[in-house]
Protein backbone atom coordinates (compact mmCIF):
# COMPACT_ATOMS: atom_id res chain seq x y z
CA UNK A 1 0.00 0.00 0.00
CA UNK A 2 2.68 2.27 0.87
CA UNK A 3 4.45 1.63 -2.09
CA UNK A 4 2.22 3.64 -4.21
CA UNK A 5 2.58 6.76 -2.08
CA UNK A 6 4.12 9.65 -3.98
CA UNK A 7 6.94 11.59 -2.25
CA UNK A 8 3.62 14.43 -1.52
CA UNK A 9 1.66 11.70 0.11
CA UNK A 10 4.39 10.06 2.05
CA UNK A 11 5.20 13.97 3.32
CA UNK A 12 1.52 14.00 4.65
CA UNK A 13 1.33 10.69 6.70
CA UNK A 14 4.67 11.86 8.10
CA UNK A 15 3.32 14.88 9.01
CA UNK A 16 0.07 13.11 9.89
CA UNK A 17 2.09 11.44 12.78
CA UNK A 18 3.72 14.78 13.81
CA UNK A 19 -0.20 16.13 14.50
CA UNK A 20 -1.13 12.96 16.06
CA UNK A 21 1.81 13.26 18.83
CA UNK A 22 0.98 17.13 19.27
CA UNK A 23 -2.02 16.32 20.44
CA UNK A 24 -1.48 13.24 22.53
CA UNK A 25 -3.33 10.64 20.15
CA UNK A 26 -1.79 7.24 20.44
CA UNK A 27 -2.81 6.68 16.40
CA UNK A 28 -3.11 8.69 12.81
CA UNK A 29 -6.01 9.58 12.29
CA UNK A 30 -8.13 10.49 9.56
CA UNK A 31 -8.05 14.27 10.76
CA UNK A 32 -4.32 14.20 11.77
CA UNK A 33 -4.10 13.63 7.71
CA UNK A 34 -6.35 16.46 6.95
CA UNK A 35 -4.13 18.61 9.27
CA UNK A 36 -1.51 17.71 7.07
CA UNK A 37 -2.63 17.87 3.88
CA UNK A 38 -3.83 21.46 4.81
CA UNK A 39 -0.30 22.34 5.18
CA UNK A 40 1.56 20.61 1.72
CA UNK A 41 2.26 23.79 0.10
CA UNK A 42 1.31 24.19 -3.89
CA UNK A 43 -0.60 21.29 -3.76
CA UNK A 44 -4.45 20.91 -5.75
CA UNK A 45 -5.30 19.18 -2.23
CA UNK A 46 -4.32 22.47 0.17
CA UNK A 47 -5.61 24.72 -2.65
CA UNK A 48 -9.20 23.07 -2.55
CA UNK A 49 -8.91 23.54 1.23
CA UNK A 50 -7.96 26.70 1.74
CA UNK A 51 -10.62 28.07 -1.03
CA UNK A 52 -13.80 26.63 0.94
CA UNK A 53 -12.00 28.22 4.16
CA UNK A 54 -10.44 25.28 5.51
CA UNK A 55 -6.99 26.86 6.50
CA UNK A 56 -4.40 24.58 9.14
CA UNK A 57 -5.72 26.87 11.84
CA UNK A 58 -9.28 26.77 10.99
CA UNK A 59 -9.18 23.32 10.81
CA UNK A 60 -7.51 22.74 14.54
CA UNK A 61 -10.11 25.45 16.04
CA UNK A 62 -12.38 22.83 14.37
CA UNK A 63 -10.71 19.97 15.78
CA UNK A 64 -10.87 21.53 19.23
CA UNK A 65 -14.39 22.36 19.08
CA UNK A 66 -15.63 18.63 18.11
CA UNK A 67 -13.62 16.98 20.68
CA UNK A 68 -15.49 19.29 23.36
CA UNK A 69 -19.05 18.72 21.66
CA UNK A 70 -18.08 15.46 21.83
CA UNK A 71 -17.11 15.02 24.94
CA UNK A 72 -19.90 17.14 26.58
CA UNK A 73 -22.46 15.03 24.60
CA UNK A 74 -21.26 12.00 26.43
CA UNK A 75 -21.21 13.86 29.67
CA UNK A 76 -17.58 14.19 30.18
CA UNK A 77 -16.37 18.13 30.85
CA UNK A 78 -13.55 18.70 28.58
CA UNK A 79 -9.78 19.41 29.45
CA UNK A 80 -6.69 20.08 28.39
CA UNK A 81 -4.95 16.84 26.39
CA UNK A 82 -2.06 15.71 28.71
CA UNK A 83 1.15 15.75 25.98
CA UNK A 84 3.95 13.40 26.65
CA UNK A 85 6.15 13.86 23.82
CA UNK A 86 7.32 10.46 22.23
CA UNK A 87 9.67 9.71 19.07
CA UNK A 88 7.61 6.46 18.71
CA UNK A 89 6.19 5.66 15.41
CA UNK A 90 2.78 5.76 15.91
CA UNK A 91 -0.13 3.00 13.87
CA UNK A 92 -2.35 4.50 11.59
CA UNK A 93 -5.76 4.29 13.04
CA UNK A 94 -8.60 2.60 11.38
CA UNK A 95 -9.79 5.63 9.95
CA UNK A 96 -6.36 6.66 8.17
CA UNK A 97 -6.28 2.80 7.03
CA UNK A 98 -9.54 2.92 5.47
CA UNK A 99 -8.29 6.48 3.90
CA UNK A 100 -5.66 4.55 2.50
CA UNK A 101 -7.49 1.71 1.30
CA UNK A 102 -9.63 4.29 -0.53
CA UNK A 103 -7.03 6.01 -1.99
CA UNK A 104 -5.52 2.92 -3.25
CA UNK A 105 -8.87 1.65 -4.64
CA UNK A 106 -9.28 4.85 -6.58
CA UNK A 107 -5.85 4.84 -7.99
CA UNK A 108 -6.33 1.46 -9.28
CA UNK A 109 -9.38 2.70 -11.57
CA UNK A 110 -7.37 5.58 -12.95
CA UNK A 111 -4.36 5.98 -15.55
CA UNK A 112 -2.19 6.42 -12.44
CA UNK A 113 -1.40 4.04 -10.31
CA UNK A 114 0.17 6.82 -7.77
CA UNK A 115 -1.31 8.26 -4.67
CA UNK A 116 -0.44 12.20 -3.83
CA UNK A 117 -2.24 14.15 -1.50
CA UNK A 118 -5.05 14.74 -3.50
CA UNK A 119 -5.99 11.04 -3.62
CA UNK A 120 -5.48 11.45 0.35
CA UNK A 121 -7.69 14.07 0.13
CA UNK A 122 -10.63 11.97 -1.75
CA UNK A 123 -10.06 9.34 0.45
CA UNK A 124 -10.64 11.17 4.33
CA UNK A 125 -13.27 13.23 2.36
CA UNK A 126 -15.21 9.83 0.98
CA UNK A 127 -15.59 9.48 5.23
CA UNK A 128 -19.37 9.20 5.79
CA UNK A 129 -19.07 9.06 9.22
CA UNK A 130 -16.14 9.85 12.19
CA UNK A 131 -14.29 13.14 12.64
CA UNK A 132 -13.55 14.53 9.92
CA UNK A 133 -17.63 14.47 8.33
CA UNK A 134 -18.52 16.34 12.20
CA UNK A 135 -15.69 18.72 11.26
CA UNK A 136 -17.28 19.84 8.05
CA UNK A 137 -20.36 20.02 9.51
CA UNK A 138 -19.39 22.24 11.95
CA UNK A 139 -18.08 24.44 9.00
CA UNK A 140 -21.10 24.46 7.59
CA UNK A 141 -19.09 23.11 4.81
CA UNK A 142 -20.21 20.33 1.81
CA UNK A 143 -17.40 17.49 1.73
CA UNK A 144 -19.58 16.72 -1.68
CA UNK A 145 -18.73 20.15 -2.85
CA UNK A 146 -14.69 19.76 -1.63
CA UNK A 147 -15.12 16.71 -3.70
CA UNK A 148 -16.03 18.23 -6.83
CA UNK A 149 -13.99 21.05 -6.46
CA UNK A 150 -10.87 18.29 -6.33
CA UNK A 151 -12.34 17.00 -9.50
CA UNK A 152 -12.87 19.82 -11.32
CA UNK A 153 -9.41 21.27 -9.98
CA UNK A 154 -7.78 18.49 -11.55
CA UNK A 155 -9.01 19.46 -14.83
CA UNK A 156 -7.25 22.66 -14.80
Amino acid sequence: MFDRLTDDARWVVRRGQDHARATGATAIESEHLLLAVSEREDTRAQRVLVDAGLTTTRLRRLMDQERERSLRFAGIEPSPIPVSPSEAKLPLATSAKNVLRRAVARAAQGPSKGIDSAGLLRGILDQEAGTVPRLLALAEIDRSELLTALGADAAR
